[in-house]
């Protein structure tokens, strides 16, 4: 809760919401049954049953959370598990003009049959040349990351920090009570229209390496959020509240960072780029090249956990 959401709340006062007055109590009393009564339950009576598994100091964690999570795992690992691969065959290709190659892509991608595999390749290596028969431009966006919510900023934190999950919630909870960051437990990946956007970027212009970029977007750069799916209608998607006074150590500042960048390239604008489509022709069978130009950088000058490369391909001309 930012200070312009409480002055706002006191200047617009209304009756309490008995629906939401509910639903809060409601999920307090289903934490209590569920979560702490049937972990201490469940704890007890396997200890008692299975004092090899379970120790005096071990505790069997009991939430209706965490079980469909472990079902999720569970499946996936059975697909990796189940999962028979199946030997494939395609045809690679790579041409070349005024010293610049590219490598084609096959349109059939992938065969299963060897013997098919090498009568296509001999027809494509009898062919005399290869033709160029389409050339297609058009423009290209790479979308801004959805609004953060926990899993997000989980698979995050691990693939771009190499923090676990345990690590990652105890600093963002940490963070949240120092009042720097949001409640870090929540589902939801859409901002509400009751949320200024404008004073949070605003807090943000200050800051030595993402400053200017948060001012860039008052200037003029700003965009609104994309709309994820997920709304728990309990607490917004994760974002900065303030800057820190104090240096953080480096996990937390690591952490902090993230989700101030993440949200100030969530308000920015798509990566915009032109890319570039040709179709060759080699005897009987269509190879594709495509190149990419990026014209505008946009949200990803600031989001560092993302790029987007530019592909050059050689300047091709229909019939070529």
């Amino acid at each position: 809760v930012t200070p312009g959401d409480i002055l706002r709340a006191f200047q617009n006062l209304v009756s309490p919401n008995p629906c939401l007055r509910d639903a809060v109590l409601a999920r307090q009393e289903i934490d209590l049954r569920i979560g702490a009564a049937f972990t201490r339950l469940q704890t007890l009576r396997l200890r008692e049953a299975f004092p090899s598994l379970f120790p005096e100091k071990v505790m069997l964690s009991y939430g209706p959370c965490q079980f469909p999570t472990l079902g999720f795992v569970i499946d996936r690992f059975m697909e990796v598990e189940n999962f028979v691969s199946e030997a494939f065959w395609t045809i690679d290709v790579v041409v070349a003009k005024d010293g610049v190659e590219a490598k084609l892509q096959w349109n059939r991608e992938r065969v299963f049959d060897e013997y098919v595999a090498s009568v296509f390749c001999e027809m494509c290596c009898e062919a005399p040349h290869a033709r160029v028969i389409r050339l297609e431009q058009r423009p290209q966006q790479k979308p801004k990351p959805l609004p953060l919510n926990t899993v997000e900023l989980q698979k995050l934190a691990s693939r771009k920090l190499h923090l676990s999950s345990e690590r990652t919630m105890t600093i963002a909870e940490a963070l949240y009570n120092r009042g720097l960051i949001s409640y870090p437990r929540t589902e939801t990946d859409r901002f509400s229209s009751d949320i200024n956007l404008r004073d949070l970027v605003r807090e943000q212009t200050s800051h030595g390496e993402w400053g200017a970029f948060a001012q860039g977007l008052l200037d003029g750069g700003m965009d609104a959020p994309r709309q994820g799916r997920n709304d728990d209608r309990a607490h917004p998607p994760i974002h900065p509240v303030k800057l820190p006074k104090d240096n953080l150590d480096s996990d937390h500042a690591r952490v902090y960072e993230l989700v101030a960048r993440h949200f100030l390239a969530s308000c920015s604008r798509n990566a915009e780029g032109l890319q570039t489509t040709c179709t060759v022709e080699l005897g009987t069978e269509l190879f594709k090249a495509q190149g990419l130009m990026v014209i505008a950088r946009n949200y990803l000058d600031v989001y560092k956990y993302e790029t987007w490369q530019a592909r050059q391909i050689p300047a091709f001309a229909l019939g070529d």
